[in-house]
């Protein structure tokens, strides 16, 4: 069964994220950005969501500790200090609120 995760950043999906979170049987749900200083789960308790995928730790921090599924996509590049950045998804990290972590890696890794 798919689970539902909004995904939030002031940037869409790649088709990239898509698909590793398809292969996590999790469907993303873009709705924008959020203060990650000041984020609550009010706010998108409208959505009925399972869970969270956020860029900022400060965000990850106030969902996890409202007790909420938050997930992480790993940058598989890094560039030299001073360098362009340039992001590719190379995995999907999601934490449980109970601890839990588990990596989704794509399929073709």
């Amino acid at each position: 069964m798919m689970k539902k995760f909004l995904f939030i950043s002031r940037h869409e999906p790649t088709d990239e994220q898509h698909n590793i979170a398809e292969e996590a049987e999790i469907t993303l749900l873009w709705v924008g950005d959020r203060d990650a200083f000041t984020c609550h789960v009010e706010e998108i308790s409208t959505f009925d969501a399972d869970g969270v995928v956020v860029v900022n730790p400060a965000a990850a921090l106030n969902y996890a500790n409202a007790g909420m599924h938050v997930g992480v996509f790993e940058n598989e590049q890094r560039p030299p200090v001073g360098g362009k950045p340039v992001f590719s998804a190379k995995a999907l990290h999601v934490w449980t609120f109970n601890g839990g972590h588990k990596k989704y890696l794509p399929e073709f890794s």
